[in-house]
């Protein structure tokens, strides 16, 4: 979570940072790292939002992270993983993905159909008959 950020990026609204960093006089946006107290950062753990420097940060797929946090020492927030799913699910249905949206709804639609349709007993077809070459024009 940058040091500007304090609202959320899909919806809007406001967010707090579970741990409040202390900033650097004189220096917007920089911080101390909450464990070595005289180190500057501008980089804060994408989880938590601690100011970390860089000897504590441990980089990963996600992002950087607090060794706490890196070690998932820190119980997932509940409100804020539903909070995310239900803005994705709406999402969904909002600009270019409500067509793909669409597709797909009428292709299970017609799978459904289709599976749900009478069948024709194959004892009620006429049997094939075979051309020979001679037959033909």
């Amino acid at each position: 979570m940058p040091a500007d950020a304090d609202t959320c990026a899909n919806c809007g609204k406001k967010v707090t940072p579970q741990y409040a960093p202390v900033p650097v006089e004189g220096d917007g946006g920089a911080f101390y790292c909450y464990r070595h107290k005289r180190a500057t950062t501008r980089l804060r753990c994408g989880k938590c939002g601690r100011a970390i420097c860089t000897s504590c940060a441990v980089i990963g797929s996600a992002g950087p992270r607090c060794p706490e946090c890196s070690r998932n020492k820190i119980p997932i927030r509940a409100r804020a993983v539903a909070h995310e799913a239900k803005v994705a699910v709406r999402n969904v249905f909002r600009g270019p993905m409500r067509f793909i949206a669409f597709i797909v709804a009428f292709g299970i639609a017609m799978v459904l159909f289709r599976a749900c349709r009478p069948q024709v007993p194959r004892d009620d077809l006429p049997e094939r008959q075979e051309i020979s070459s001679e037959q033909l024009p």
